[in-house]
């Protein structure tokens, strides 16, 4: 007989089968039945604490399977966050503009709101801004802002361009400019008339009267404007020589004789050519200078003051003598 067997339950049943009741009696343990006694060397396999239930068609085994993640459900996001992406109703286009470039000037026309001011930026190649300003819908840029063989952008800001927005001619020698001279006569400046082009050179013995090459020298090319420069500032003298005459001194070969003397006593004024034979009125107080006509402006000598001192052998001024030559009797000269 086993140590925990209970003698008492068998003897009062016929048989017994697995717990089933025959002839009154059941087997099993009872609700009130008191706990056998261990068995040293024998685990209690009824302790509930150590009891480990078989799995279920509904449960999962303890340990789960490695780099397994459960898929999330509607209410759940995920710790890594999703590719960016843009809402394109917070990215609104207010306006659109192009350039319309030719032989005219260039043309900045803007698409956008018709109550609204714009503002146009003329950029060069070195990002400078060289013009700022408002506009509502459309811009002309003159040429007079522009320099050929020059790289140029425009920007408009707050708006997209449709197009492309350079600005770049290539041109290398002007087609029409204007000429001037300095007050002094001593320089020559020439402007372009269709760029933002001037320039001033030196009046010398070594470039007067001859055609002279003004350079630009711009960021992609040498732009020139040809031009003949004039005299150097004339010198004149008057001889005292009978017949009297103006000698231009610093004449170089290449220029002509294009100079004209002017003397001028008051309201009278008389003129003369280089070489010509003059004659003054004794005893009057004149002004002369030579006068070189260039490109419309007048180009002078400094002026030499002259004055007559001529009486007859009575005293009495000799006219006659004066209309064709000077007698002995006459100081001729410039005071």
């Amino acid at each position: 007989m086993l140590p925990f067997e209970d003698t008492s339950l068998n003897s009062c049943c016929d048989c017994h089968d697995n717990g089933k009741v025959y002839g009154g009696c059941s087997w099993g343990h009872s609700e009130n039945t008191t706990q056998s006694t261990p068995v040293p060397g024998v685990s209690n396999l009824t302790s509930p604490a150590n009891t480990i239930a078989p799995l279920t068609s509904t449960q999962s085994s303890s340990t789960s399977p490695a780099n397994t993640t459960a898929p999330l459900t509607s209410t759940q996001s995920s710790s890594t966050s999703p590719p960016l992406t843009t809402d394109s109703s917070t990215i609104q286009v207010t306006c659109q503009y192009n350039l319309t470039k030719g032989e005219n000037d260039p043309v900045v026309k803007i698409t956008g709101s018709a109550n609204r001011t714009y503002t146009v930026k003329l950029v060069g190649d070195q990002r400078e801004t060289l013009l700022d300003t408002y506009v509502s819908s459309s811009f002309t840029i003159p040429f007079k802002m522009l320099k050929p063989c020059t790289n140029y952008a425009i920007r408009v800001d707050g708006c997209i361009s449709s197009g492309d927005t350079t600005i770049f001619y290539n041109v290398s020698e002007s087609k029409k400019h204007s000429v001037s001279v300095t007050s002094a006569g001593d320089e020559v400046c020439v402007t372009d008339e269709k760029w933002n082009l001037s320039k001033c050179e030196i009046v010398t013995p070594e470039n007067s009267c001859k055609w002279k090459a003004v350079d630009f020298v711009l960021e992609k090319c040498t732009y020139t404007i040809n031009v003949t420069m004039p005299p150097v500032k004339p010198d004149i003298t008057f001889t005292e020589d009978i017949p009297s005459r103006f000698i231009w001194t610093n004449k170089l070969e290449e220029c002509d004789n294009g100079l004209k003397v002017k003397c001028t006593n008051g309201s009278d004024t008389n003129i003369y050519s280089i070489n010509e034979s003059v004659s003054l009125l004794p005893l009057m107080d004149y002004v002369c200078a030579g006068e070189f006509s260039y490109q419309n402006q007048t180009i002078k000598s400094k002026n030499i003051p002259i004055y007559i001192d001529c009486e007859g052998e009575d005293g009495h001024i000799s006219h006659a003598l004066l209309v064709t030559s000077l007698t002995t009797s006459c100081s001729v000269g410039s005071i």
